[in-house]
């Protein structure tokens, strides 16, 4: 059974009889004195109230007083209030009418008759519901050095994705060490099967926390991504420590719906992937970074579907969003396992200007992307030459990294972004309507570095894990917490 936050206390429950009974009281044993007793029939209340549909349930609050039943749901409740059963307990003896085993909606008020055992005494309660306000909490756990990790300070460049989980409490880092949340070193991440000739690129992992990387030519013997280099991404399925599975080796095929270009071999950076390797999930990784459709400066990415662990379906991501000339490797990060979910765009305007964050809810709709938010540019007397974070914090030296997500069922985006001060984390929805999940915050005063995330969900604790690297040289790595309280 899925786990949602408890909202009120849980009471022992059970199915009333439904209908009515002209039955008398039974007398019952008597008491010290001799005197025989009655069971006291004359009351009409709803005692506890809980709605069930399929495996889920939900608790109601009851105000006697007031004769209300009130669901309290989290947002991503609200499909279990349609054609759900209730599990009801009254006062003794008592009936009620309509059934509540029968299936009802309940995002609407229902009103139900309660008759005493006696049938002295007949109540209207009314059944409703409400959404439950939540407050998100990011809670910053520890910021930890390079030198104090026992980690290489050399990232690779431009591998854009250089941390990722690999279960739901620890995490790889850039060159391949594992540790847990408090940051201690268990070892070193398992390349049995993997090319010796190859290096690891860029890393990632679903939702599971199952770890995904991307290993090839050109991050041996310099940090820069070679374009002609061969790869192939892999997934630990079993574990860090077990041997890793290929998912997909590059190859020179066509790129699908863009037959003067290849896929060729220099797909290893800009790796991220969202979903279930045991069902659906989605791997996007860069293609070309500068080309132009019909005119349009843009960049190509490949998009891979994999259905219970084989690659279903190929397509080519075409970003037609190409700002500057800033990092150069254009990100795109999936919030879902499915080709039909949106994407997030990241991309660096030209240095001193700023990351851009564009979102697509489709993944063909090229006319249907928006800007979640731009540089800096637009604001009126921006001076260019002054210190500036950046509107809304996504900084001006240029450099950045997305990482979509689904915060129960809320599509979002976690963006770490560098300026010439330090490094941001802000935390939004892809729904401009909705207010921040956690607002720019300056979180290193390292900068004008290489920066990436890494997310995962453990349902056990109801709370997400982000990592942060922050680096290039002499870089830190930063864990946070993100989790809802409901109020």
């Amino acid at each position: 059974m899925k786990k949602y936050f408890s909202i009120i206390a849980a009471l022992a429950l059970f199915f009333a009889p439904v209908g009515c009974s002209d039955k008398p009281a039974e007398p019952t044993d008597p008491d010290d004195n001799g005197n025989e007793q009655t069971e006291d029939l004359s009351g009409a209340d709803i005692l506890s109230f809980k709605i069930v549909n399929g495996d889920e349930s939900i608790e109601a609050a009851i105000s006697s007083f007031e004769k209300r039943v009130v669901i309290v749901y989290l947002p991503e409740q609200a499909p279990l209030l349609l054609g759900a059963v209730a599990e009801v307990t009254l006062s003794k003896g008592a009936t009620i009418s309509p059934d509540p085993t029968k299936p009802m909606d309940y995002d609407v008020d229902n009103a139900f008759t309660v008759t005493s055992g006696d049938g002295s005494t007949i109540r209207t309660y009314v059944v409703g519901s409400e959404e439950a306000k939540v407050v998100n909490n990011v809670v910053k756990g520890w910021s930890k050095t390079y030198k104090s990790l026992g980690i290489a300070d050399q990232i690779f460049d431009q591998g854009q994705s250089q941390i990722g989980w690999c279960d739901l409490d620890k995490f790889v880092t850039h060159e391949g060490s594992v540790f847990d949340l408090q940051g201690n070193k268990l070892g070193s991440l398992n390349t049995e099967g993997i090319s010796s000739e190859w290096g690891l690129i860029s890393l990632a992992n679903d939702d599971k926390g199952r770890f995904i990387a991307t290993f090839g030519t050109g991050s041996k013997d310099r940090n820069m991504v070679d374009t002609n280099n061969a790869g192939a991404i892999y997934i630990w399925a079993d574990g860090w420590n077990a041997k890793p599975t290929m998912l997909y080796e590059f190859t020179e095929d066509e790129v699908p719906g863009y037959p003067q270009y290849y896929w060729g071999p220099s797909d290893c950076a800009s790796l991220s992937a969202s979903g279930d390797y045991a069902g659906d999930l989605v791997v996007t990784t860069l293609h070309f970074g500068d080309v132009a459709i019909e005119g349009i400066p843009t960049g190509l990415h490949n998009v891979m579907l994999f259905k219970n662990g084989k690659i279903s379906e190929r397509r080519v991501f075409d970003s037609r969003q190409r700002l500057g000339d800033g990092n150069w490797i254009q990100m795109i990060s999936p919030a879902s396992g499915s080709l039909d979910g949106p994407f997030v765009i990241g991309d660096s305007n030209t240095v001193g200007v700023g990351y851009g964050v564009f979102v697509r809810m489709e993944f063909e709709d090229l006319a249907d992307d928006y800007a979640l938010i731009g540089g800096v540019e637009d604001i009126p007397g921006w001076d260019p030459e002054a210190s500036y974070p950046g509107l809304y914090g996504w900084g001006n030296y240029s450099v950045g990294h997305v990482k979509a997500f689904n915060w129960f069922t809320t599509p979002a985006v976690i963006v770490t972004s560098t300026y010439w001060e330090g490094t941001f984390l802000t935390i939004l929805p892809l729904d401009e309507e909705l207010a921040p999940i956690h607002s720019t915050e300056v979180v290193s005063n390292i900068h004008e570095v290489r920066i990436s995330s890494a997310y995962v969900f453990n349902p056990a604790d109801q709370t997400g894990y982000i990592v942060i690297n922050v680096g290039f040289n002499s870089g830190e790595v930063i864990l946070y917490k993100l989790s809802r309280t409901a109020i």
